[in-house]
């Protein structure tokens, strides 16, 4: 069979939504505030359309199907901003100057209880190349929750692992986001000097070249493929979504929003 008549396999699900409510901080205008989950974490599920070649799970060893519930590693109950290089160390503020810059940071013993994370797996039929899917992929919130907001992504395959962190800018108009620059260096925190930051570059990409073409049931390759799967295989994708702190959109303006994501992903 061609490669163009294979059959065209897509996958979504939807993952969690979290009520947070701004904790007010008196004085000046921080870009390292505080968010207490109002609401319980609630998985949305998610199915398969145009075909059963993918399968979801929430455990590797299944049961995989057209849908799977998310198990978060940790219950969330506090979400807080956070900073990041590599999705394996996070940094938060410890301390700010009178004029309300962000200089002093640690190392967080415990990120989980801070951000949403979790795994999911995707088991396929056979070889594929898998991409985001734009119809079922959605972040809910305001322009502030997509314009400081990341996803991360590492993906871990039978050829390695994979890592990718995706700004969330191109969700919505994010026109309406106030921007303020109150951290002492430019980039994300990949270290700490005595206290102090060390930035790198944030490695936050476009979403858009890694989103499926055509629609749910007929989709068609991407710009770039989020991955390659064997037939056989099952891949891990773990998940984290995050408000980056040192983003200049990290502002207190942020209150008592709804945050939901939902993830899509289609098989070409």
């Amino acid at each position: 069979m061609k490669s163009s008549d294979k059959l065209r396999k897509t996958a979504y699900f939807a993952v969690v939504w979290v009520l947070v409510a701004l904790i007010a901080i008196s004085g000046g205008t921080y870009a390292w505030f505080t968010f207490y989950a109002t609401t319980n974490v609630t998985p949305i599920g998610g199915t398969i359309g145009g075909g059963k070649a993918i399968t979801i799970a929430n455990n590797p060893s299944g049961p995989f199907a057209v849908s799977c519930d998310l198990v978060l590693s940790d219950e969330v109950t506090l979400l807080e901003p956070v900073s990041t290089a590599d999705m394996r160390v996070f940094y938060a503020a410890a301390a700010q100057s009178e004029n309300g810059m962000t200089d002093l940071f640690y190392a967080v013993e415990n990120p989980y209880n801070r951000l949403m994370h979790g795994f999911v797996y995707v088991r396929s039929e056979d070889d594929s190349d898998v991409y985001l899917m734009r119809d079922g992929f959605e972040v809910g919130g305001s322009p502030v929750v997509w314009a400081s907001g990341r996803l991360g992504l590492r993906i871990t395959t039978s050829g390695g692992t994979i890592t990718r962190v995706f700004a969330l800018d191109e969700l919505g108009d994010i026109s309406g986001a106030a921007a303020q620059h109150t951290i002492n260096g430019t980039g994300v925190i990949s270290g700490i000097d005595n206290g102090y930051a060390v930035f790198a570059p944030d490695p936050a990409e476009s979403l858009a070249p890694y989103f499926s073409r055509g629609d749910r049931n007929e989709p068609t390759a991407g710009q770039t493929r989020l991955f390659a799967i064997g037939a056989g295989e099952t891949v891990t994708i773990e998940y984290f979504v995050w408000l980056e702190g040192c983003d200049d959109n990290c502002l207190e303006g942020v209150k008592a929003e709804d945050m939901s994501l939902e993830l899509a992903f289609a098989g070409v």
